[in-house]
């Protein structure tokens, strides 16, 4: 399962249903999307060259490990869920890869456009926390905050619960 975090989060808010699922028997995959949490990067919106491409290098990575199950050579079983920018990442991921076999959108936008100009009328409040919250330099104070808490949160790679992350 790749299991994508909403928009302005990072992996460390699904941890705890990546180890949930973990504990259910699946293998997880968390990561932080592009220019979120400690990763680098500027955010695309879901952008098919960037965000997209990177859901599916995640695909490509599953299919080499050990406890993925496998439909084919190259192609892991593998299903992505996610709320908001996740959900909209699995979404997208599906309609570009066809190795994703599941997904679970748990909520998403359908169209920004829309969710901003709803019957022509501009959200501009909604508007300004959205784009300001993805466009600020948050990774000094999110660095100060891992330092404070004695780690850098999910970690990377499988650990022995088979949740894991990568920045």
């Amino acid at each position: 399962v790749l299991l994508a975090h909403g928009f302005g989060g990072s992996k460390d808010d699904v941890r705890d249903r990546a180890e949930e699922l973990a504990r259910d028997g699946y293998a997880v995959l968390t990561w932080s999307a592009r220019g979120f949490g400690r990763s680098t990067g500027k955010i695309g919106l879901n952008d098919p060259d960037h965000e997209v491409a990177d859901a599916r290098r995640l695909i490509d990575w599953l299919a080499k490990r050990p406890e993925v199950r496998l439909d084919g050579q190259g192609d892991p079983r593998v299903g992505v869920a996610g709320a908001s920018y996740g959900g909209a990442i699995s979404l997208l991921a599906a309609g570009y890869d066809r190795r994703v076999d599941a997904i679970a959108p748990e909520i998403t936008y359908w169209n920004l456009a829309d969710a901003l100009f709803p019957n022509s009328v501009y959200k501009k409040l909604w508007a300004g926390l959205f784009f300001t919250t993805g466009s600020a330099d948050l990774s000094q104070a999110q660095g100060d905050q891992e330092d404070a808490n004695g780690g850098g949160g999910a970690g990377g790679g499988m650990g022995q619960s088979g949740a894991g992350g990568a920045n």
